[in-house]
């Protein structure tokens, strides 16, 4: 089965769909602005999950809305949410002011990943106030926040959050110039400042976890252990795919503006081995590097990150400025979603 949201100003019809290999819709849902849909498991059974709201192209990057939870008969069991509210979101086209909705009261559309005891770890922004003087910037700029939440599936309460603003004494405001620059950003709440910009999460074995930061070009590891946790000093230090950060790179190993970044079986002893969907291009930078996928293997003992293996179609140079997703299939083949691009490979 293949499943993917349509949406973009050139799609026919916004919704989600399943359709077989052979092209044969199994089901579609009825018109809303979607993301991230995906086939998971809660308490022992086969789940949909999706986001549905509003949501922002780039300059902004991020929504405001709901994840629905589906049983096996499309039904839905459960919402997740930060804002116990009727407002049908789902039900409205995309619109361009972000500031009339509320921050922090809905859940941001990248993520909605279920754990094995039955609880969510999704995004959440605030856009708020912010000192940018340090990095000369407004003094009273606008800032997008990337909030990280767990929550509770079934009653929505927050077990535990991580914000950027709150730790950027680990994870610099000025990290994130080179690749996000301010440009005319962050002078007002319409046009807000967002350098960190979370669009994918995933659970190591010990519970700790794997965050991508699309405008830092960063993946970081850190603890899922107590609210408002340090960062930094943990087992897998900052790693930025263009500069290494505290790695070195290795084997001509380079991405940035990532997405879907997320763990594979290592075969190798005390290295730890991931995969990304190496967008490598933005709304600053586009058409001089190609999407690929890319597998890589972080050695923290030597503190060196090597390429593994970069996969793309020579035939068909594609540039996804945006989104996009891979997915390593039991067979061994990846699937790759292009995002912006509307490709499936």
């Amino acid at each position: 089965m293949i499943l993917f949201p349509l949406s973009g100003s050139e799609a026919h019809n916004y919704s989600l769909n399943i359709f077989q290999e052979d092209g044969e819709l199994v089901w579609q849902s009825g018109y809303g602005d979607y993301a991230a849909f995906r086939r998971t498991t809660l308490f022992g059974e086969p789940v949909l999950t999706y986001f549905a709201g509003v949501s922002f192209t780039e300059r902004w990057g991020f929504g405001y809305g709901v994840i629905y939870i589906l049983n096996q008969q499309y039904e839905n069991i459960y919402n997740v949410t930060l804002f116990k509210s009727t407002y049908p979101l789902e039900s409205i086209s995309p619109l361009y002011d972000p500031t009339q909705y509320q921050s922090f009261r809905w859940i941001e559309m990248h993520e909605n990943l279920i754990t094995p005891k039955g609880t969510m770890f999704a995004g959440a922004v605030n856009v708020t106030p912010w000192d940018l003087s340090s990095i000369s910037g407004p003094k009273d700029s606008w800032v997008v926040d990337s909030i990280v939440l767990e929550l509770n599936v079934t009653n929505s309460e927050i077990l535990w959050q991580w914000s950027h603003l709150d730790h950027v004494d680990q994870v610099s405001l000025a990290s994130a110039v080179p690749t996000c620059p301010l440009g005319d950003l962050s002078k007002n709440s319409s046009y807000p400042w967002g350098p960190f910009h979370v669009n994918s999460v995933e659970r190591f074995g010990d519970g700790s976890l794997l965050i991508s930061s699309r405008h830092y070009c960063s993946i970081f590891q850190f603890p899922n252990l107590l609210p408002y946790v340090v960062v930094r000093n943990t087992t897998l230090p900052c790693f930025r795919g263009y500069s290494g950060c505290d790695f070195t790179l290795m084997n001509d190993l380079s991405f940035c503006y990532q997405h879907d970044a997320g763990l594979h079986p290592s075969h190798l002893p005390n290295t730890t081995t991931i995969f990304l969907f190496n967008n490598a291009n933005s709304a600053v930078v586009s058409h001089i590097n190609q999407t690929t996928d890319i597998f890589l293997s972080i050695d923290e003992r030597n503190m060196t990150a090597s390429l593994l293996q970069e996969l793309a179609d020579p035939d068909h140079v594609i540039h996804s400025v945006s989104q996009g997703n891979m997915e390593v299939l039991p067979s061994g083949n990846t699937v790759m979603g292009y995002g912006s691009v509307p490709t499936l490979k």
